[in-house]
């Protein structure tokens, strides 16, 4: 019986046309779906992030620590995001704006 509905279908053209599109509707959703989410990392060094420094300086057994000042070094070095080191107001300028 399911031999006879084979032949059938591979008969008339139309149902093959039909099976097909009925196959890629859904390959196609899964390839642009997955596109668009395959490397979300891949583009995060054109993201753009404010950074304001508002720490202070501490003190410890009468030794300073700028730790504030330490991060902001380090991620001056680190291209991994598109860091723009402001001041607080033009932070609070640049987020008011958007």
């Amino acid at each position: 019986m399911l031999k006879k509905e084979w032949q059938a279908i591979l008969k008339h053209k139309f149902f093959i046309i039909v099976i097909i599109a009925l196959a890629l509707v859904p390959a196609i959703y899964n390839y642009i779906f997955l596109g668009s989410m395959w490397d979300p990392y891949g583009k995060l060094n054109d993201l753009p992030v404010a950074v304001v420094n508002l720490d202070k300086t501490s003190e410890l057994n009468g030794k300073k620590f700028k730790l504030g000042d330490d991060v902001i070094a380090e991620m001056k070095k680190s291209k991994d995001l598109d860091y723009h080191f402001v001041s607080e107001y033009k932070a609070s300028k640049g987020i008011k704006k958007r």
